[in-house]
């Protein structure tokens, strides 16, 4: 028999445990079924796909000769240091048996005759496992920070939530207040007239007066929260058309004169010659320049001078409608949040000013929806300043005056 053979040692079973042992069988394997037949089918089916394994068998009982390689055209060298190592056809009868004892180890290790080599044909699979390590290192990373910015973003949106809550109530609590006062000088003022209090005709006109400014109030609120509402709900209409910027800061002043009365300022009007028309809708556009004079004889009054310009800018391509004031401005933690609904500064409540807190984001609203903006300036000196922007029409350049 060849010393290279593969055999097969079959020990006998005894019928009975005290019944001596039978024959030893021992089956030779076909060699060369082996290496053209069996070997191929077993490496395609446990080491091949995208990223299989590359096997070599050699017999280390011929002095390592080759019995089978799955990629021919890999050196030898390639299997220097395996990722596995494995012998087969361990040949290890029993001391006493009848075969004698066991022979020595062989020389390269193990009692085995065939040495099976199996590496990772894309590289050594430590540095596999080190990729796949990183990959899953990253990926875990990338999920947690999925998980930390959902979770930061369910904070502020919470946050938000109780924020907006708040100033939700507040706007109920300050328009049921501001509702209230009108509504009371009315009713006062009405009974009185009723009952024949009022007699003269310089007490009835005064009287008069009152109503009618209250009623204003109270009809400029209304408007306020009906317009806001219909933002809200997407049903607010425009019907932009060619205007001139001056009309409608004339119509504005206009609708403000009893504020501007009440306040006591001085409103210095500067329009510049030539100004292009621009695409709006009229009405919204004198409601945005209404609602800054407003606000400007409303919290600079102390300063008794309210400005109004109306200008180019950006090449001729830009319209720009300022009001300004010589108040004490704007706080530096109010600023950020001056267009948000329903926000009213620290200043308004203490002074108990009147405003829902609604003006200023409806004014941002409506210039976006015109394509244009409103900006704010806080001077350190004393005063506000705010800027609508708007595209002159067809979005022709004049010249800058």
């Amino acid at each position: 028999m060849d010393e290279g053979t593969p055999l097969l040692l079959v020990p006998p079973h005894p019928p009975h445990p005290e019944e001596p042992p039978g024959p030893l069988t021992i089956v030779e394997l076909n060699a060369a079924y082996l290496e053209k037949e069996l070997l191929p089918r077993l490496q395609q089916k446990y080491f091949s796909g995208e990223d299989g394994y590359a096997v070599r068998i050699v017999n280390r009982a011929r002095s390592a000769r080759l019995v089978y390689e799955s990629d021919p055209g890999l050196a030898a060298s390639f299997f220097a240091v395996p990722d596995s190592r494995t012998t087969i056809f361990d040949v290890r009868p029993p001391r006493d048996g009848p075969l004698g004892p066991p022979p020595p180890p062989h020389p390269s290790g193990g009692p085995g005759r065939w040495e099976v080599l199996i590496k990772r044909r894309s590289g050594p699979l430590e540095a596999a496992v080190a990729r796949a390590k990183i990959r899953n290192l990253a990926v875990g990373f990338a999920i947690l920070s999925v998980m930390a910015g959902a979770t930061g973003m369910l904070l502020y949106s919470t946050r938000r939530a109780q924020r907006l809550a708040k100033l939700q109530m507040e706007f109920v609590a300050g328009v049921s207040h501001e509702l209230r006062t009108p509504l009371a000088v009315i009713c006062s003022a009405g009974d009185n007239l009723a009952d024949g209090l009022i007699a003269t005709p310089s007490q009835v006109k005064r009287y008069g007066g009152l109503i009618r400014n209250e009623g204003k109030r109270l009809s400029q609120m209304v408007k306020q929260i009906l317009y806001f509402g219909g933002i809200q709900s997407g049903r607010a209409k425009y019907q932009p058309k060619p205007v001139e910027v001056a009309s409608v800061i004339q119509r504005a002043l206009k609708d403000c004169q009893a504020s501007v009365v009440e306040s006591g300022c001085e409103v210095d009007e500067k329009i510049d010659a030539g100004l292009p028309l621009v695409m709006a809708d009229e009405t919204s556009l004198a409601h945005c320049v209404g609602n800054l004079i407003g606000n400007a004889c409303k919290y600079g009054k102390q300063g008794k001078w309210v400005g109004v310009r109306a200008r180019l800018a950006g090449d001729g391509l830009e319209l720009r409608i300022s009001v300004e004031d010589r108040g004490p401005g704007i706080s530096a933690a109010d600023l950020p949040h001056i267009f948000d609904p329903f926000y009213r500064g620290a200043a308004a409540k203490a002074d108990q000013i009147h405003g829902a807190g609604l003006g200023l984001s409806l004014v941002k609203r409506i210039m976006e929806a015109h394509g244009g903006g409103v900006e704010v300036e806080s001077r350190r000196e004393g005063g506000a300043c705010f800027t609508l922007r708007l595209k002159v029409e067809n979005g022709t350049s004049h010249p800058v005056g």
